[in-house]
């Protein structure tokens, strides 16, 4: 049987935890001011949005029509693993390649095909929400589009999406697989208190491992100010257990 992608519309705002520079910001009315001191915030596109489970939610594209092709490493050798802004951890992505081609990307929204990995970081709980439910972590690992020439279309980056739960996780998986989970976030020393420098993170090992053919994919925003659009969101349908 083909596996499926979904196309999500964008919807209401439903906005996270992170910072950026210029005017500051809080999230005491949930991002409906941001539009104030940054426009872009109160234009179409705004991520992050409610994705629906629904199997007749979105239009569906079969597998093959995507041709979807990932490669993800490990990252080694003074590791920073950084909290940046005072709001997440963040980690540079050195070692690759990293990267992922979707022909969906170019089909659908008439962005590039391929797309490189700078960085990825967390937010707790989830930045988007799947059927109203806010899942307990989500990394996010911003892509950027790959050439030197700019995209008609205004694309210019691509993020690829993992959403986290204790308690209410979907995926089936083995021993070995929850092992890679498990070492993943182990080997990130999350628990000092100071930014560590560590001698090996398992980033490919989870990315290789998880499910991106099963994805809702839309045309969104940075989630942030001062929401640069636009973005090819790629969410996994998959949630995966955290300890």
């Amino acid at each position: 049987m083909n596996s499926l992608k979904n196309i999500a519309t964008w919807g209401a705002l439903t906005l996270g935890s992170a910072s950026a520079a210029g005017v500051p910001f809080d999230y005491r009315l949930n991002g409906a001011d941001w539009k104030n001191a940054y426009p872009d915030c109160g234009k179409t596109n705004q991520s992050p949005i409610n994705l629906s489970s629904k199997a007749d939610a979105y239009k569906r594209y079969a597998s093959v029509e995507d041709n979807f092709v990932k490669n993800y490493n490990n990252q080694y050798e003074d590791v920073g693993v950084v909290w940046t802004n005072g709001k997440t951890t963040q980690v540079a992505l050195e070692d690759g390649p990293n990267t992922f081609s979707s022909q969906l990307a170019k089909e659908v929204f008439g962005a590039k095909t391929t797309y490189n990995g700078a960085q990825f970081h967390f937010h707790a709980g989830s930045e988007h929400t799947v059927d109203g439910k806010r899942h307990d972590f989500e990394m996010h690992t911003v892509h950027v589009e790959n050439g030197d020439t700019p995209n008609p279309n205004g694309f210019s980056h691509a993020a690829m999406g993992v959403m986290f739960s204790v308690n209410d996780h979907t995926a089936k998986l083995n021993n070995a697989q929850v092992k890679i989970i498990d070492t993943f976030f182990e080997t990130l020393q999350l628990s000092k208190q100071t930014d560590p420098l560590v001698d090996m993170v398992t980033y490919g090992d989870l990315m290789m491992m998880v499910d991106m053919e099963n994805r809702w994919i839309y045309k969104g925003s940075v989630t942030t100010p001062p929401c640069h659009r636009f973005v090819y969101w790629n969410l996994l349908q998959t949630v995966y257990p955290i300890k």
